[in-house]
């Protein structure tokens, strides 16, 4: 991985939704070892919007399978700036779910960032530091709400991306990829 940038994250606070307390966990361990101090957690859609109501989040930590909608319509919901939510918090969405569909489904609901897990300290401070350095525009348009979904895009990076996974016994090209293609896909 490459050597990423020192940032002061301390005082940004962030919001995880997960329904899994061990997950959550997890994220919380890890922003507590980058010094950040107010993180709040949520098991739930419900409970995530008392948080965002009253705390207002800097960056949203969110798995794609939540309680009775999926981490995507929740996105919209912010995006749509339901529930008295910031439509430009950064969202993070944080999950195992990595097809191709399931990336661009996020994407195209204004997601900021897309992690697979499983995770680790440096992966989920990579996509921080993408929120904090590339600050996308946020667009309001007549199908789409959130940060701008174009990119730098190398098609070569893709590419190549897919042919390692071909390699690797993808046969059709609408498998599971890697955090390597997801960042291609995204233009990373």
């Amino acid at each position: 991985m490459a050597e990423l940038p020192t940032f002061n994250i301390e005082n940004l606070r962030f919001l995880i939704v997960d329904g899994d307390e061990n997950m959550r966990n997890v994220v919380v361990n890890i922003l507590q070892t980058f010094g950040v101090r107010e993180r709040f957690e949520a098991s739930n859609v419900e409970e995530a919007f008392k948080i965002l109501k009253d705390y207002k989040p800097d960056i949203i930590v969110c798995e794609w399978e939540l309680d009775n909608i999926s981490g995507v319509d929740f996105t919209k919901k912010i995006r749509k700036g339901e529930d008295y939510s910031d439509p430009m918090v950064a969202i993070i969405f944080l999950t195992a779910h990595t097809y191709k569909w399931q990336i661009e489904n996020a994407r195209d609901a204004g997601i900021t960032e897309y992690l697979s897990k499983p995770i680790s300290a440096d992966t989920l401070y990579s996509r921080i530091c993408s929120v904090i350095e590339n600050p996308r525009p946020f667009i309001e348009g007549d199908t789409f709400i959130g940060p701008d979904r174009r990119r730098q895009h190398d098609p070569f990076k893709v590419g190549n991306a897919r042919r390692e996974s071909d390699k690797s016994g993808g046969e059709d090209g609408d498998g599971e990829i890697s955090d390597d293609e997801i960042n291609a896909m995204l233009g990373m």
